[in-house]
């Protein structure tokens, strides 16, 4: 029996019967990529897979028949007058091996009680994603050289694996004069609990160094996980993120990326040519890295801008004809990507949530309770502050931003639990957070 037709069948799709007489037919191959789309989108296929696992490796054979014919009759690797690849040349891995996947969490220092609680809960998060995912995933933390040794402890108290301490990959003092030299000294931030040294959001490249991982997602501490992730775990690009459209310019290239959510595959190739840059200091007002007109931004010296400029800097030239407004957002998008350009950007309603003005305009019409449901990773920045700090009611919170506020707080109790302690409040008191107990 074909692969293919039981699972239309089992999806009322309305293909069955032309796939079961012909797998290869036209008819089928346009339905079978539908399918995929299912899988990767609403994890229809994931819900099956337990019960249908004899019939998985047949689907995914048939589907790599159907995209070698299309690739004969397209000729992928031709460019448009646009500048654009044909989606095949960017298409995910279907190699379904175990790949070896660090989730390392960039941490500068830990000042109060509440980031302790919200590092325990990201932890948590991390741990239930581990279980549903198909790879194996470590967590770990990445924190500079003087990180103190109490707190290294209390990290791997609570799950973090392993602790690397690092250094700077470019102190400041080996930059080139100039304004990315001037920007790597300044300590960004506004308030206690949330300022930081330019320089140490370097630390984040050492992601590129773990080369005994296939996959690094490097994360801000005040992201929570919801899922593993798998499908951007197995996509083929050196680089996935977000962009980062509340700091962007109007006539910057490419916007920022979110340098909460840096998801490498790791090469010292990549490592030592951002290194270079950054010494080189080439940054300049108004235009940003070399003049490309990438990555001026608020903290554009760092991986905001950096990364942008460098993982789209192959692709200039092709940039410029496709334009901003047309850049291929989102895993499933159907924009082709840019020839040259080496990073994914993936949807900001699933991936590294961050609301703010651009995300609110954009979800102004959705189905509400589908992006709640859909949401993978939350960031707790821009107009959603982290929930421990206290510093928003949760009863005045915009309806995506009290979601994860009353997830975070979901998790929180699940640890509470875990460490056989009394329920205490889902919210703050007031003003004051209530710290788990020891």
């Amino acid at each position: 029996m074909s692969a293919w037709w039981l699972f239309f069948f089992l999806l009322d799709m309305p293909a069955g019967k032309e796939c079961f007489e012909d797998p290869l037919g036209p008819i089928c191959i346009v339905e079978g990529r539908k399918l995929l789309e299912v899988k990767h989108r609403k994890m229809v296929l994931q819900a099956a897979k337990e019960d249908f696992m004899s019939t998985e490796d047949s689907l995914l054979q048939t589907h790599s028949r159907s995209a070698h014919l299309e690739k004969e009759e397209n000729q992928p690797g031709s460019k448009d007058a646009k500048g654009l690849i044909s989606p095949e040349q960017s298409s995910n891995a279907t190699a379904k091996e175990k790949l070896r996947i660090a989730f390392a969490i960039f941490i500068s220092d830990i000042t109060t009680q509440g980031w302790k609680d919200a590092l325990a809960v990201m932890a948590h998060g991390v741990y239930k994603a581990k279980a549903r995912s198909h790879h194996n995933i470590e967590r770990l933390a990445i924190v500079p050289n003087y990180f103190a040794e109490d707190k290294k402890q209390y990290l791997e108290n609570i799950g973090y694996f392993q602790v690397l301490r690092r250094d700077v990959p470019v102190p400041p003092n080996q930059i080139k004069k100039g304004l990315a030299h001037e920007g790597m000294e300044r300590t960004q931030g506004q308030s206690e609990g949330t300022t930081f040294a330019m320089a140490e959001e370097q630390l984040k490249y050492w992601g590129l160094t773990l080369t005994q991982f296939d996959r690094v997602l490097v994360l801000d501490a005040d992201t929570m996980i919801l899922d593993p992730m798998d499908e951007l775990m197995e996509a083929n690009q050196d680089f996935i993120g977000t962009f980062d459209h509340g700091l962007d310019v109007a006539d910057s290239l490419v916007p920022p990326v979110q340098g909460g959510f840096l998801l490498f595959k790791p090469n010292m190739t990549d490592f030592e040519a951002i290194k270079k840059l950054t010494r080189e200091g080439d940054f300049r007002s108004g235009s940003g890295w070399q003049g490309s007109n990438i990555g001026w931004a608020y903290g554009g010296t760092g991986p905001d801008g950096l990364l942008a400029y460098y993982f789209h800097k192959d692709g200039l030239r092709e940039l410029k004809k496709v334009g901003k407004q047309q850049l291929p957002e989102g895993l499933m998008n159907v924009h082709h990507q840019v020839a040259g350009v080496k990073m994914l950007a993936v949807d900001r309603a699933v991936y590294n949530v961050v609301w703010a003005d651009r995300l609110r305009s954009d979800l102004q019409k959705s189905d509400h309770a589908a992006v709640v449901a859909g949401v993978k990773s939350v960031h707790f920045t821009g107009n959603c502050i982290k929930p421990w700090t206290c510093v928003q009611a949760i009863d005045g919170l915009e309806w995506l931003c009290k979601a994860m506020v009353d997830k975070w707080w979901e998790f929180r109790a699940e640890v509470e639990q875990e460490r056989g302690l009394p329920p205490s409040p889902r919210r703050c008191l007031g003003s004051e957070y209530k710290a788990l107990a020891a």
